[in-house]
């Protein structure tokens, strides 16, 4: 068992410059990440064919970037920065991560294995959300 001192011993103690800086990181990548979710479609919406889609489907990926620019940012300013506590940090955002994409990578696998096995075929009757067609 971990003694509590040695786990507070992990964060800095906050004062208010850290508090506002913080505040501020996430104030502010708050409002990058809503004025980037309707400006790139308002882009892509001028946009034609392919680009239009490649621009729509980068805006998950851009918001992605920002929150982890935004984590990258605040987190040494909330945590002391040692070899140990980077471990640990990075161990439990591993641990995370892999409980947050379990459901996704199964739903992948399903997926895959779904295309293979072809369960439709041209011809069959099927019905889907109460529409039955060929």
């Amino acid at each position: 068992m971990i003694p509590d001192d040695q786990i507070v011993r992990i964060f800095k103690t906050p004062d208010l410059n850290t508090i506002v800086e913080v505040a501020v990181i996430f104030i502010g990548a708050g409002v990058v990440i809503h004025l980037l979710q309707h400006l790139l479609p308002w882009i892509a919406n001028r946009l034609h064919g392919r680009k239009r889609l490649h621009l729509l489907a980068s805006v998950p990926f851009v918001r992605l970037l920002i929150i982890l620019k935004a984590l990258a940012l605040i987190v040494p300013r909330l945590i002391e920065p040692s070899i140990q506590n980077m471990v640990a940090l990075l161990g439990t955002v591993g641990l995370l991560l892999g409980f947050a994409f379990k459901d996704y990578a199964s739903s992948l696998i399903a997926g895959i294995v779904a295309i293979g096995e072809k369960p439709y075929r041209n011809g069959d009757w099927i019905k889907i959300d109460g529409v039955y067609g060929e």
